[in-house]
């Protein structure tokens, strides 16, 4: 509800603001609301003069921030993951291969966002980075079992396509029942219908049984695919090709830190007189050096008070309507007499010498 406070001007990176703030009804996402009155107070900008613009906070401010933060996470995670399964492969196809399964389980988490009518708010960005992680887990288990069945039947000349096959067939079951078992886990987080899980819950239940389904399919046709024999030539220019890539992801891996989003700070003009008072409030030396001189003139004041006399005076005036009587009964009559005057004035001086 609207209220009336004290009058005040409020600045925010040295500029005159006015904030409006509402809060969220019951069942209905900010993400919403803002969508809703976004093409409205947009409308208004023209009739606005020069000067004025405005600026979203709040979640979609907070959005923003961590969004960055959390790509650059993610774009970290994704090439840890590819250099560890180079090292345990030792095969840029077979690394490729297993971290292909990442992109397609999004697909999932995006229909699973959709489905229970969640936002893809900061909880749902992180569910997708744990969602990469999780589901590699089914392509590496399909991959180590199709190359164990490679090397075990590496001198009868195998056939890769029934390999593929076959380890797809003998690996469903495992990869079912984890996918399922981690997807069953977080139902309560979207039973449960709160803002900030629920989305956690959308992505990686959905996404596990999407990507789940789509590994299954997938990675023993691209196996199949990457591993077939080729010409001499042509392998020879897919470990030049390796090297190569090897090459890249280390060293994109490496300058991945130094890769940082930066959020861009809307453009603002302000005039000298308001940069100079920024400068001047930002100024830590201004700031101390006016401590100082506080300081110093609070000595000053008590080392002349410790040396020089002090003389106090006081002065008080009292006023009366009638002379004050005093009436005694005595005898036969009564007494009256005067014991002061209508005014008085009354005054000292205190001389104090500090010895």
């Amino acid at each position: 509800m609207p209220e009336w406070q004290t009058g005040k001007i409020v600045r925010r990176n040295g500029v005159r603001t006015i904030t409006v703030r509402s809060e969220a009804q019951m069942g209905r996402m900010p993400n919403e609301i803002l969508n809703e009155i976004k093409p409205k107070i947009d409308a208004l900008k023209d009739s606005f003069p020069d000067g004025i613009s405005i600026n979203y906070g709040g979640e979609l401010e907070d959005q923003v921030e961590v969004m960055g933060e959390f790509t650059t996470a993610l774009v970290t995670s994704l090439v840890a993951i590819f250099l560890v399964l180079l090292f345990q492969f030792k095969s840029i196809k077979k690394a490729l291969i297993i971290l292909f399964t990442i992109p397609i389980s999004w697909f999932g988490a995006i229909w699973g966002l959709y489905l229970t009518n969640n936002p893809f708010s900061f909880t749902g960005f992180l569910g997708v980075i744990s969602l990469s992680g999780l589901v590699v887990r089914n392509g590496i288990i399909l991959m180590d079992y199709a190359d164990h069945l490679l090397a075990n039947n590496k001198d009868k000349n195998p056939d890769i396509f029934k390999i593929a096959m076959a380890a797809g067939k003998r690996r469903m079951r495992p990869v079912f029942l984890t996918s399922v078992a981690a997807a069953a886990g977080v139902v309560p987080m979207i039973v449960g219908g709160s803002p900030l899980w629920a989305p956690l819950g959308a992505v990686l239940a959905v996404g596990l049984i999407f990507g789940m389904v789509l590994t299954l399919i997938i990675v023993p046709v691209m196996y199949y695919l990457g591993m077939k024999p080729g010409k001499k030539k042509v392998r020879k220019k897919q470990r030049y090709l390796q090297k190569t890539i090897t090459t890249g992801v280390i060293f994109l891996f490496c300058s991945v830190p130094e890769i940082g989003y930066s959020n861009e700070i809307p453009e603002t003009i302000i005039s000298l007189p308001q940069a100079i008072e920024i400068a001047i409030g930002n100024n830590t030396s201004i700031k101390e050096a006016e401590y100082r001189k506080l300081s110093s003139a609070e000595k000053i004041k008590t080392a002349k008070s410790e040396i020089f006399a002090t003389a106090l005076v006081n002065f008080s005036y009292t006023g009366l309507k009638n002379d004050p009587i005093l009436k005694m009964a005595g005898g036969p009559g009564k007494t009256q007499m005067q014991i002061a005057h209508s005014n008085i004035f009354h005054w000292d001086v205190t001389l104090v010498q500090p010895i």
